[in-house]
């Protein structure tokens, strides 16, 4: 597999744990003590869940893009200075 797809896997599987924990108690906040209804709870979650998972994502493609350009790097040989 290549370093895409098993990051991607790792990040879907912690992004979602993170998500299903905080919307869990973000529900029971809104619920109890803001008293929302279930259709603007929906919503609510539902934006939470996108943010906290693009985010996640966003930042591991910076992280693989940059990965890979440093592997990239190491890959090409250099002039060395005795020689070049």
């Amino acid at each position: 597999m290549s370093l895409e797809s098993d990051v991607g896997r790792v990040t879907r599987d912690v992004m979602g744990a993170v998500s299903d924990s905080v919307c869990f108690n973000l529900t029971s906040v809104l619920k109890n003590e803001m008293k929302m209804s279930d259709d603007q709870i929906v919503r609510a979650i539902a934006i939470v869940r996108s943010t906290i998972e693009s985010t996640g994502f966003n930042g591991v493609n910076q992280y693989v893009s940059l990965l890979k350009a440093v592997q990239k790097e190491s890959d090409t040989p250099k002039k060395s200075k005795l020689f070049g």
